[in-house]
């Protein structure tokens, strides 16, 4: 996902309760609103990171990638929420600029579950 210029920051998490992976992602903003004129979407950035849509397409333009780079259906998130404040701060990194997961997990915490209650974007059933 990294290697994407729409991604500025990401990580990918996955509930063992759940049967798919999701994101939270500092989105590059040119790319969102990008995104937001080819798809006729008028916002803020800020605006444009929440709009289900824009998100979607994001998310579905990243897998597509991630595929043909050789990830499996379970390695790829299946939902995604965009943060257009960089990780930087929200004290999830360390000295070294590399994420904490358990703090960012607790940062976090509500919108990971509200993804998982939203579940996969795009048309994706579970499974």
């Amino acid at each position: 996902y990294l290697k994407r210029h729409e991604v500025a920051e990401m990580f990918l998490y996955g509930d063992p309760m759940e049967n798919f992976a999701i994101a939270v992602m500092v989105p590059n903003k040119e790319a969102i609103e990008e995104i937001g004129r080819k798809k006729n979407i008028a916002g803020t950035f800020e605006e444009l990171c929440k709009n289900k849509e824009v998100r979607t397409e994001l998310l579905n333009n990243l897998n597509a990638f991630t595929k043909k780079e050789g990830l499996q259906g379970f390695e790829q998130a299946k939902n995604v929420y965009l943060d257009p404040q960089p990780f930087l701060t929200k004290s999830i990194l360390t000295n070294t600029m590399k994420i904490q997961r358990h703090e960012a997990k607790k940062v976090f915490k509500k919108e990971l579950e509200d993804m998982y209650k939203e579940g996969m974007l795009g048309g994706a059933e579970k499974k």
